[in-house]
């Protein structure tokens, strides 16, 4: 059994992403993902062609779509990236947990935690995904810390006691806008 190069994986990884993810190109894309390809995330499990209409609903609301690698790490037949998407949000978007946001014109950054299985023959057949679903949907203008349940935005510097089976015990807003991310407003 033969592993694939190291290099290739990442390099590839780094151009399908480029090519065929930010860009539509059916042929690179359907060369790269195995026929059994399978995805697993917090949404569930998508095959190959779920994930094809996901990536070409992104490059119709994001306008400039990119996505980058801010970090891989390959080891035998995975690899690991640290993940950054990017764009405008000028259209629609229904790709969300909460159905079809409205455009807010806006330029947004999310990155994703990925991990990614090849066959030895260099094929994606597997991927992992993890992302900061709230901090998205903030980006879009879709959720706001009062729709956590808060009566108002925290002030800077405020704090709420969340009780002991919360890491720190508090939620503290570190920021000068009223929707910081959630993972920004936890206290230390």
């Amino acid at each position: 059994m033969t592993t694939p190069d190291r290099d290739s994986l990442a390099n590839g990884l780094v151009t399908i992403g480029e090519e065929a993810v930010a860009k539509s190109n059916d042929a690179l894309f359907y060369d790269y993902f195995s026929d059994d390809y399978i995805l697993h995330s917090p949404a569930g499990e998508f095959d190959r062609e779920d994930l094809r209409a996901y990536f070409a609903a992104l490059r119709e609301s994001f306008t400039n779509y990119t996505i980058s690698r801010a970090q891989l790490l390959v080891d035998g037949n995975y690899v690991i990236a640290r993940t950054v998407m990017a764009g405008r949000f000028d259209k629609e978007f229904a790709y969300t947990p909460i159905g079809t946001v409205q455009p807010n014109g806006k330029q947004i950054e999310w990155e994703l935690i990925n991990i990614f299985r090849y066959t030895d023959d260099g094929h994606l057949v597997e991927e992992w995904v993890q992302t900061d679903t709230y901090d998205f949907l903030r980006q879009l203008g879709a959720v706001s810390s009062l729709e956590l349940g808060f009566e108002r935005p925290l002030e800077k510097n405020e704090a709420i006691n969340l009780g002991p089976s919360v890491p720190g015990g508090q939620l503290r807003r570190t920021d000068d806008t009223n929707d910081a991310p959630l993972g920004d407003q936890l206290g230390k």
